[in-house]
Protein backbone atom coordinates (compact mmCIF):
# COMPACT_ATOMS: atom_id res chain seq x y z
CA UNK A 1 0.00 0.00 0.00
CA UNK A 2 2.95 2.27 0.54
CA UNK A 3 4.47 1.48 -2.62
CA UNK A 4 1.24 2.15 -4.29
CA UNK A 5 0.97 5.73 -2.67
CA UNK A 6 4.11 6.62 -3.61
CA UNK A 7 3.73 5.84 -7.42
CA UNK A 8 0.25 8.02 -6.88
CA UNK A 9 2.16 10.99 -5.59
CA UNK A 10 5.40 10.58 -8.32
CA UNK A 11 2.21 10.82 -11.30
CA UNK A 12 2.01 13.55 -13.26
CA UNK A 13 -3.07 18.05 -12.90
CA UNK A 14 -4.59 21.02 -11.37
CA UNK A 15 -6.26 21.46 -8.27
CA UNK A 16 -5.86 24.35 -5.73
CA UNK A 17 -6.63 23.69 -2.52
CA UNK A 18 -6.94 20.44 -0.52
CA UNK A 19 -10.13 18.00 -1.58
CA UNK A 20 -11.13 16.37 1.48
CA UNK A 21 -14.28 15.15 0.03
CA UNK A 22 -12.31 12.27 -1.38
CA UNK A 23 -12.25 9.05 0.13
CA UNK A 24 -8.86 8.19 0.06
CA UNK A 25 -6.54 10.69 0.67
CA UNK A 26 -3.22 11.73 2.58
CA UNK A 27 -1.22 14.96 3.50
CA UNK A 28 1.41 16.09 5.20
CA UNK A 29 1.54 17.82 8.54
CA UNK A 30 1.62 20.96 7.26
CA UNK A 31 -1.42 21.24 4.51
CA UNK A 32 0.60 21.81 2.11
CA UNK A 33 1.47 18.97 0.33
CA UNK A 34 -1.42 15.89 -0.25
CA UNK A 35 -2.73 13.63 -2.67
CA UNK A 36 -6.32 12.06 -3.43
CA UNK A 37 -7.60 9.23 -5.11
CA UNK A 38 -11.19 8.62 -6.88
CA UNK A 39 -12.35 5.92 -8.32
CA UNK A 40 -15.02 5.32 -11.00
CA UNK A 41 -16.98 1.75 -11.55
CA UNK A 42 -19.48 2.43 -14.36
CA UNK A 43 -21.80 0.28 -17.10
CA UNK A 44 -22.88 1.46 -20.95
CA UNK A 45 -25.28 -0.38 -23.43
CA UNK A 46 -25.66 0.79 -27.21
CA UNK A 47 -27.65 -0.14 -29.85
CA UNK A 48 -27.42 1.05 -33.16
CA UNK A 49 -30.03 0.09 -35.70
CA UNK A 50 -29.29 1.44 -39.53
CA UNK A 51 -29.06 -1.54 -40.82
CA UNK A 52 -28.05 -4.67 -39.29
CA UNK A 53 -28.59 -4.40 -35.45
CA UNK A 54 -25.49 -3.73 -33.70
CA UNK A 55 -25.50 -4.29 -30.05
CA UNK A 56 -22.27 -3.26 -27.72
CA UNK A 57 -21.63 -3.11 -23.74
CA UNK A 58 -18.83 -1.12 -22.05
CA UNK A 59 -17.46 -1.78 -18.61
CA UNK A 60 -14.99 0.56 -17.39
CA UNK A 61 -13.10 1.61 -14.36
CA UNK A 62 -11.49 4.72 -13.90
CA UNK A 63 -8.64 5.85 -10.99
CA UNK A 64 -8.05 9.31 -10.39
CA UNK A 65 -5.15 10.56 -8.89
CA UNK A 66 -4.92 14.86 -8.26
CA UNK A 67 -3.10 16.74 -5.85
CA UNK A 68 -0.13 19.31 -5.07
CA UNK A 69 3.25 19.19 -4.53
CA UNK A 70 3.37 23.13 -3.42
CA UNK A 71 0.53 25.50 -3.51
CA UNK A 72 2.14 26.36 -6.83
CA UNK A 73 2.32 22.93 -8.29
CA UNK A 74 -0.32 20.94 -8.58
CA UNK A 75 -0.95 17.89 -10.85
CA UNK A 76 -3.01 15.05 -11.68
CA UNK A 77 -3.76 11.54 -13.51
CA UNK A 78 -6.31 9.51 -14.90
CA UNK A 79 -6.21 5.50 -15.85
CA UNK A 80 -9.47 4.14 -17.66
CA UNK A 81 -9.65 0.76 -18.65
CA UNK A 82 -12.38 -0.46 -20.95
CA UNK A 83 -13.92 -4.03 -21.76
CA UNK A 84 -16.14 -4.25 -24.93
CA UNK A 85 -18.69 -6.96 -26.23
CA UNK A 86 -20.58 -6.75 -29.08
CA UNK A 87 -22.82 -9.45 -31.42
CA UNK A 88 -20.26 -8.72 -34.27
CA UNK A 89 -16.58 -9.27 -34.58
CA UNK A 90 -13.95 -6.63 -33.32
CA UNK A 91 -10.94 -7.06 -36.00
CA UNK A 92 -7.77 -7.56 -34.90
CA UNK A 93 -5.67 -4.68 -33.80
CA UNK A 94 -2.14 -4.81 -34.50
CA UNK A 95 -1.42 -1.25 -32.19
CA UNK A 96 -0.83 0.83 -35.38
CA UNK A 97 -1.98 4.45 -34.47
CA UNK A 98 -4.15 5.13 -37.16
CA UNK A 99 -6.67 2.68 -36.38
CA UNK A 100 -7.10 4.88 -33.23
CA UNK A 101 -6.76 3.65 -29.45
CA UNK A 102 -5.05 0.18 -29.57
CA UNK A 103 -7.24 -2.68 -28.50
CA UNK A 104 -6.54 -6.25 -27.66
CA UNK A 105 -9.47 -8.71 -28.75
CA UNK A 106 -10.34 -11.18 -26.31
CA UNK A 107 -12.32 -13.22 -28.73
CA UNK A 108 -14.52 -12.70 -31.84
CA UNK A 109 -17.06 -10.15 -30.09
CA UNK A 110 -14.83 -9.17 -26.85
CA UNK A 111 -12.10 -6.32 -26.85
CA UNK A 112 -10.35 -4.31 -23.78
CA UNK A 113 -8.26 -1.05 -24.06
CA UNK A 114 -6.96 1.60 -21.79
CA UNK A 115 -5.94 5.31 -21.75
CA UNK A 116 -4.41 7.27 -19.40
CA UNK A 117 -4.25 11.30 -19.50
CA UNK A 118 -2.25 13.07 -16.65
CA UNK A 119 -0.61 16.66 -16.26
CA UNK A 120 1.35 19.06 -14.30
CA UNK A 121 0.88 22.27 -13.85
CA UNK A 122 3.38 25.14 -12.49
CA UNK A 123 2.64 28.46 -11.66
CA UNK A 124 5.82 30.64 -10.51
CA UNK A 125 3.57 33.91 -10.35
CA UNK A 126 -0.06 34.37 -10.86
CA UNK A 127 0.63 35.45 -14.35
CA UNK A 128 1.94 32.60 -15.78
CA UNK A 129 1.28 28.37 -16.01
CA UNK A 130 3.99 26.07 -16.88
CA UNK A 131 2.02 22.75 -18.26
CA UNK A 132 3.72 19.27 -19.18
CA UNK A 133 1.61 16.14 -19.97
CA UNK A 134 -0.42 14.04 -21.87
CA UNK A 135 -4.31 15.09 -21.82
CA UNK A 136 -6.63 16.47 -24.28
CA UNK A 137 -6.65 19.76 -25.63
CA UNK A 138 -9.51 21.88 -26.55
CA UNK A 139 -9.47 25.34 -27.93
CA UNK A 140 -12.63 27.91 -28.97
CA UNK A 141 -15.98 28.03 -27.89
CA UNK A 142 -17.90 25.96 -30.42
CA UNK A 143 -20.13 23.21 -29.15
CA UNK A 144 -20.27 20.69 -31.59
CA UNK A 145 -17.97 21.51 -34.04
CA UNK A 146 -14.46 22.84 -32.61
CA UNK A 147 -12.34 23.82 -35.76
CA UNK A 148 -9.17 23.51 -34.40
CA UNK A 149 -8.81 20.81 -30.98
CA UNK A 150 -12.07 18.91 -29.79
CA UNK A 151 -10.28 17.76 -27.11
CA UNK A 152 -12.21 14.73 -25.28
CA UNK A 153 -15.57 15.50 -27.56
CA UNK A 154 -16.82 12.62 -29.17
CA UNK A 155 -20.08 12.87 -30.74
CA UNK A 156 -21.42 9.55 -32.31
CA UNK A 157 -21.71 9.67 -36.31
CA UNK A 158 -22.87 7.13 -38.33
CA UNK A 159 -19.73 6.49 -40.35
CA UNK A 160 -18.49 5.48 -37.44
CA UNK A 161 -20.11 2.66 -36.74
CA UNK A 162 -17.26 0.40 -36.96
CA UNK A 163 -15.06 -2.47 -35.44
CA UNK A 164 -11.99 -2.15 -37.40
CA UNK A 165 -11.12 0.67 -35.77
CA UNK A 166 -11.73 2.69 -32.33
CA UNK A 167 -13.43 6.09 -32.72
CA UNK A 168 -12.12 7.57 -29.61
CA UNK A 169 -10.07 10.66 -29.37
CA UNK A 170 -6.68 10.23 -27.58
CA UNK A 171 -4.53 12.40 -25.86
CA UNK A 172 -1.84 14.32 -26.85
CA UNK A 173 1.98 14.57 -25.29
CA UNK A 174 2.73 18.32 -25.09
CA UNK A 175 4.86 20.96 -23.20
CA UNK A 176 3.37 24.13 -23.02
CA UNK A 177 2.41 27.58 -21.09
CA UNK A 178 0.02 30.01 -20.34
CA UNK A 179 0.46 33.46 -20.32
CA UNK A 180 -1.82 36.18 -18.53
CA UNK A 181 -0.96 39.83 -19.08
CA UNK A 182 -4.04 41.97 -18.13
CA UNK A 183 -6.93 42.18 -20.29
CA UNK A 184 -4.19 39.72 -22.87
CA UNK A 185 -3.36 36.13 -22.69
CA UNK A 186 -1.37 33.87 -24.71
CA UNK A 187 -1.33 29.98 -24.65
CA UNK A 188 1.39 27.90 -26.71
CA UNK A 189 1.59 23.84 -26.95
CA UNK A 190 4.41 21.66 -29.06
CA UNK A 191 4.02 17.98 -28.62
CA UNK A 192 3.75 14.73 -30.61
CA UNK A 193 0.96 13.21 -32.67
CA UNK A 194 0.63 9.60 -33.75
CA UNK A 195 -0.19 7.80 -37.65
CA UNK A 196 1.99 5.00 -38.03
CA UNK A 197 4.05 3.18 -35.03
CA UNK A 198 7.66 4.00 -34.76
CA UNK A 199 7.73 7.32 -37.46
CA UNK A 200 8.15 11.10 -35.45
CA UNK A 201 5.66 13.03 -35.80
CA UNK A 202 5.45 16.80 -34.17
CA UNK A 203 2.24 19.63 -33.55
CA UNK A 204 3.24 22.95 -32.31
CA UNK A 205 -0.28 25.78 -31.66
CA UNK A 206 -0.72 28.90 -30.04
CA UNK A 207 -3.29 31.13 -29.55
CA UNK A 208 -3.63 34.64 -28.48
CA UNK A 209 -6.77 36.44 -26.90
CA UNK A 210 -8.42 39.52 -25.93
CA UNK A 211 -10.42 40.46 -23.28
CA UNK A 212 -13.37 42.85 -25.18
CA UNK A 213 -15.79 44.79 -23.47
CA UNK A 214 -19.06 43.62 -22.38
CA UNK A 215 -17.19 40.61 -21.42
CA UNK A 216 -16.54 39.40 -25.18
CA UNK A 217 -13.21 38.18 -26.54
CA UNK A 218 -11.16 37.96 -29.76
CA UNK A 219 -8.69 35.04 -30.30
CA UNK A 220 -6.22 34.34 -33.36
CA UNK A 221 -4.65 31.32 -33.08
CA UNK A 222 -1.78 28.73 -35.96
CA UNK A 223 -0.90 25.43 -35.74
CA UNK A 224 1.51 23.37 -37.51
CA UNK A 225 1.58 19.39 -38.46
CA UNK A 226 4.38 17.90 -39.78
CA UNK A 227 6.44 14.95 -39.41
CA UNK A 228 8.45 11.81 -41.19
CA UNK A 229 7.01 10.17 -44.76
CA UNK A 230 5.26 7.47 -44.23
CA UNK A 231 4.25 6.67 -47.91
CA UNK A 232 6.24 4.10 -50.13
CA UNK A 233 9.13 5.70 -51.82
CA UNK A 234 7.82 6.89 -55.17
CA UNK A 235 3.79 6.78 -54.37
CA UNK A 236 3.31 10.48 -53.73
CA UNK A 237 3.48 12.18 -57.31
CA UNK A 238 4.12 15.63 -55.89
CA UNK A 239 7.34 17.14 -56.01
CA UNK A 240 8.14 16.97 -52.20
CA UNK A 241 6.64 13.87 -51.51
CA UNK A 242 9.76 11.99 -50.22
CA UNK A 243 10.55 14.71 -47.59
CA UNK A 244 12.32 11.91 -45.55
CA UNK A 245 12.94 12.09 -42.00
CA UNK A 246 11.90 14.94 -39.45
CA UNK A 247 12.93 15.84 -36.28
CA UNK A 248 11.00 18.69 -33.98
CA UNK A 249 11.84 22.35 -35.60
CA UNK A 250 12.15 23.77 -32.44
CA UNK A 251 11.60 27.54 -33.82
CA UNK A 252 8.17 26.77 -33.83
CA UNK A 253 8.66 25.55 -30.00
CA UNK A 254 10.18 29.45 -29.49
CA UNK A 255 7.54 31.95 -27.60
CA UNK A 256 5.59 34.72 -29.90
CA UNK A 257 7.03 33.56 -32.86
CA UNK A 258 4.48 33.58 -35.79
CA UNK A 259 4.77 30.35 -37.27
CA UNK A 260 3.69 32.04 -40.54
CA UNK A 261 6.29 33.21 -41.36
CA UNK A 262 8.39 31.03 -39.51
CA UNK A 263 7.65 28.04 -42.04
CA UNK A 264 8.96 30.09 -44.65
CA UNK A 265 12.65 30.30 -42.72
CA UNK A 266 12.26 25.97 -42.32
CA UNK A 267 11.16 25.77 -46.20
CA UNK A 268 7.59 25.69 -46.64
CA UNK A 269 7.23 21.95 -45.79
CA UNK A 270 4.76 21.71 -43.03
CA UNK A 271 1.00 21.53 -42.58
CA UNK A 272 0.21 25.08 -41.50
CA UNK A 273 -3.45 26.53 -40.52
CA UNK A 274 -4.71 29.61 -38.50
CA UNK A 275 -7.36 31.03 -38.09
CA UNK A 276 -9.68 33.25 -35.28
CA UNK A 277 -12.72 32.97 -32.96
CA UNK A 278 -14.94 35.44 -31.00
CA UNK A 279 -17.85 35.43 -28.56
CA UNK A 280 -20.08 38.23 -27.60
CA UNK A 281 -22.06 38.13 -24.71
CA UNK A 282 -23.33 42.00 -24.95
CA UNK A 283 -26.77 40.90 -24.77
CA UNK A 284 -28.41 39.69 -21.29
CA UNK A 285 -28.65 35.80 -21.32
CA UNK A 286 -27.39 35.94 -24.82
CA UNK A 287 -24.16 34.41 -26.42
CA UNK A 288 -23.09 34.56 -30.04
CA UNK A 289 -19.56 32.99 -31.26
CA UNK A 290 -17.90 31.85 -34.40
CA UNK A 291 -15.12 30.37 -35.36
CA UNK A 292 -13.06 30.29 -38.43
CA UNK A 293 -10.13 28.23 -40.05
CA UNK A 294 -7.81 28.82 -42.73
CA UNK A 295 -6.45 25.61 -43.92
CA UNK A 296 -4.32 27.03 -46.60
CA UNK A 297 -5.09 28.94 -49.81
CA UNK A 298 -3.52 31.54 -52.50
CA UNK A 299 -4.41 34.68 -50.60
CA UNK A 300 -7.05 35.68 -47.90
CA UNK A 301 -8.87 37.66 -50.90
CA UNK A 302 -9.32 34.40 -52.63
CA UNK A 303 -10.64 32.28 -49.97
CA UNK A 304 -13.85 31.57 -51.46
CA UNK A 305 -13.05 31.31 -55.05
CA UNK A 306 -13.83 27.75 -56.02
CA UNK A 307 -11.41 27.33 -59.13
CA UNK A 308 -8.42 26.48 -56.55
CA UNK A 309 -8.74 23.50 -54.64
CA UNK A 310 -6.29 24.75 -52.32
CA UNK A 311 -8.63 27.72 -51.08
CA UNK A 312 -9.72 25.51 -47.79
CA UNK A 313 -11.59 26.87 -45.05
CA UNK A 314 -14.07 26.22 -42.69
CA UNK A 315 -16.62 28.35 -40.64
CA UNK A 316 -18.22 27.65 -37.14
CA UNK A 317 -20.86 30.01 -35.90
CA UNK A 318 -23.40 29.88 -32.74
CA UNK A 319 -25.94 30.95 -30.60
CA UNK A 320 -26.84 30.27 -26.73
CA UNK A 321 -29.78 31.75 -24.79
CA UNK A 322 -29.39 30.56 -21.32
CA UNK A 323 -32.30 31.66 -18.61
CA UNK A 324 -33.20 30.34 -15.16
CA UNK A 325 -36.58 29.78 -13.91
CA UNK A 326 -36.34 29.73 -10.38
CA UNK A 327 -34.53 26.68 -9.53
CA UNK A 328 -34.95 25.40 -12.87
CA UNK A 329 -31.89 25.91 -15.47
CA UNK A 330 -33.13 26.54 -19.30
CA UNK A 331 -30.20 26.69 -22.59
CA UNK A 332 -31.31 26.41 -26.35
CA UNK A 333 -28.27 26.49 -28.56
CA UNK A 334 -27.95 26.78 -32.22
CA UNK A 335 -24.82 26.01 -34.40
CA UNK A 336 -24.10 25.58 -37.88
CA UNK A 337 -20.63 24.24 -39.65
CA UNK A 338 -18.91 24.52 -42.54
CA UNK A 339 -16.35 22.61 -43.98
CA UNK A 340 -14.96 22.76 -47.53
CA UNK A 341 -12.94 20.26 -49.65
CA UNK A 342 -9.70 19.24 -48.37
CA UNK A 343 -9.48 20.80 -44.95
CA UNK A 344 -7.28 19.14 -42.80
CA UNK A 345 -5.65 17.23 -46.07
CA UNK A 346 -2.52 17.47 -47.25
CA UNK A 347 -0.16 16.74 -50.11
CA UNK A 348 2.79 15.08 -48.43
CA UNK A 349 0.52 12.30 -46.94
CA UNK A 350 -0.05 10.81 -43.48
CA UNK A 351 2.46 12.74 -42.12
CA UNK A 352 1.33 16.02 -42.43
CA UNK A 353 -2.73 15.07 -41.83
CA UNK A 354 -4.16 16.93 -39.28
CA UNK A 355 -4.92 13.84 -37.41
CA UNK A 356 -3.88 11.98 -34.31
CA UNK A 357 -4.53 8.39 -33.48
CA UNK A 358 -6.68 8.30 -36.45
CA UNK A 359 -8.81 11.06 -35.68
CA UNK A 360 -9.41 14.58 -36.82
CA UNK A 361 -7.73 16.98 -34.29
CA UNK A 362 -10.65 19.24 -35.47
CA UNK A 363 -14.52 18.48 -36.20
CA UNK A 364 -14.73 14.78 -36.70
CA UNK A 365 -17.19 16.10 -39.75
CA UNK A 366 -13.80 16.13 -42.09
CA UNK A 367 -13.62 17.85 -44.99
CA UNK A 368 -16.64 18.78 -47.34
CA UNK A 369 -18.97 18.60 -44.98
CA UNK A 370 -22.10 20.20 -43.26
CA UNK A 371 -23.75 20.56 -40.14
CA UNK A 372 -26.66 22.10 -38.76
CA UNK A 373 -27.46 21.31 -34.88
CA UNK A 374 -29.79 22.63 -31.80
CA UNK A 375 -31.06 21.79 -28.77
CA UNK A 376 -33.19 22.77 -26.17
CA UNK A 377 -32.27 22.07 -22.13
CA UNK A 378 -33.69 21.79 -18.86
CA UNK A 379 -32.40 20.87 -15.46
CA UNK A 380 -33.60 20.48 -11.71
CA UNK A 381 -30.70 19.08 -9.76
CA UNK A 382 -30.02 16.54 -10.42
CA UNK A 383 -31.35 15.79 -13.08
CA UNK A 384 -31.26 17.19 -16.83
CA UNK A 385 -33.11 16.53 -19.82
CA UNK A 386 -32.57 17.60 -23.49
CA UNK A 387 -34.17 17.22 -26.88
CA UNK A 388 -31.67 17.74 -30.03
CA UNK A 389 -32.10 18.24 -33.61
CA UNK A 390 -29.33 17.73 -36.13
CA UNK A 391 -28.94 18.22 -40.31
CA UNK A 392 -25.63 16.55 -41.71
CA UNK A 393 -24.23 16.44 -45.12
CA UNK A 394 -21.35 14.36 -46.08
CA UNK A 395 -19.59 14.08 -48.96
CA UNK A 396 -17.72 10.92 -49.93
CA UNK A 397 -16.17 12.55 -53.33
CA UNK A 398 -11.95 12.81 -53.70
CA UNK A 399 -11.00 15.59 -51.18
CA UNK A 400 -13.58 14.90 -48.64
CA UNK A 401 -11.48 12.33 -46.64
CA UNK A 402 -8.59 13.43 -44.34
CA UNK A 403 -6.76 10.70 -45.72
CA UNK A 404 -7.10 12.17 -49.50
CA UNK A 405 -3.76 13.32 -50.91
CA UNK A 406 -4.07 15.51 -54.32
CA UNK A 407 -1.57 15.34 -57.06
CA UNK A 408 -0.42 17.72 -59.90
CA UNK A 409 -2.72 15.66 -62.49
CA UNK A 410 -5.82 15.68 -60.15
CA UNK A 411 -8.49 18.34 -61.17
CA UNK A 412 -7.75 22.22 -59.73
CA UNK A 413 -11.19 23.06 -59.55
CA UNK A 414 -13.71 21.78 -56.18
CA UNK A 415 -16.83 21.35 -55.57
CA UNK A 416 -19.09 21.71 -52.03
CA UNK A 417 -21.25 19.04 -51.49
CA UNK A 418 -21.54 17.31 -54.82
CA UNK A 419 -25.22 16.17 -55.12
CA UNK A 420 -24.09 12.98 -56.50
CA UNK A 421 -21.35 11.87 -54.13
CA UNK A 422 -23.38 13.32 -50.85
CA UNK A 423 -24.92 11.60 -48.01
CA UNK A 424 -27.69 13.31 -46.13
CA UNK A 425 -29.47 12.46 -42.91
CA UNK A 426 -31.45 14.82 -39.82
CA UNK A 427 -30.88 13.10 -36.14
CA UNK A 428 -34.05 13.65 -33.38
CA UNK A 429 -32.84 13.01 -29.84
CA UNK A 430 -33.97 13.12 -26.28
CA UNK A 431 -32.05 12.36 -23.39
CA UNK A 432 -31.83 12.46 -19.66
CA UNK A 433 -29.01 12.72 -16.87
CA UNK A 434 -29.22 11.95 -13.33
CA UNK A 435 -26.20 13.01 -11.35
CA UNK A 436 -26.31 13.08 -7.40
CA UNK A 437 -23.41 14.74 -5.94
CA UNK A 438 -21.23 13.48 -7.85
CA UNK A 439 -21.05 9.59 -6.30
CA UNK A 440 -23.87 8.24 -8.83
CA UNK A 441 -24.69 8.93 -12.54
CA UNK A 442 -27.28 7.90 -14.88
CA UNK A 443 -28.05 8.80 -18.25
CA UNK A 444 -30.92 7.22 -21.29
CA UNK A 445 -31.03 8.79 -24.78
CA UNK A 446 -32.29 8.07 -27.77
CA UNK A 447 -32.02 8.82 -31.72
CA UNK A 448 -34.00 8.93 -34.25
CA UNK A 449 -32.20 9.31 -37.81
CA UNK A 450 -34.05 10.09 -40.89
CA UNK A 451 -32.54 10.02 -44.58
CA UNK A 452 -29.63 8.29 -46.59
CA UNK A 453 -29.54 7.06 -42.94
CA UNK A 454 -32.29 5.48 -41.57
CA UNK A 455 -32.84 3.87 -38.16
CA UNK A 456 -32.81 4.55 -34.35
CA UNK A 457 -29.79 4.27 -31.93
CA UNK A 458 -30.21 4.09 -28.06
CA UNK A 459 -27.74 4.63 -25.09
CA UNK A 460 -27.86 4.00 -21.14
CA UNK A 461 -24.81 4.35 -18.82
CA UNK A 462 -24.77 4.57 -14.84
CA UNK A 463 -21.70 4.85 -12.57
CA UNK A 464 -20.69 5.36 -9.17
CA UNK A 465 -17.68 7.09 -7.70
CA UNK A 466 -15.96 6.85 -4.58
Amino acid sequence: MKFLFSLLLLCSFSFANFDSTAHFYLKDATGTRWAAVRLTLAESLQVTDLGPTHIQSSTWARLHAYGEFTPKWTWTSRTTVYTDMANRTYAPNYYEPDRGIPYNTQDSGRRTWDYITAQSIYKPADFIALSAGLDYLRFGPAYRNPLGFRGEQDFFRPWQDSTTANPRPAPLLFLGFDLNIKWLRYEQYSGETMHTRGYSRYFHTHRLTADLPLQSEFSLFETQIYGTTVEAQGSNPNRDGDSLGRSMEWLYAMPFVPYFFAQHYIGDRDNGSMGMSGVFRGIPKWEAYFEYLMDDGKSPLSMFDDSWWGNKWALTAGLNYHRNYGPVKSEWRLEWTRIEPWVYTHHLGASHQYTHYGQILGSDLGPNSQEFYTHYELALAPVRVRLSYSSVAKDNAFGSHVTDIHTPTDPTTRKFLNPATTRRYDQLGGEIWFDLHQSFWLKMGGWQYLGDYKGIRAEGSFGVTW
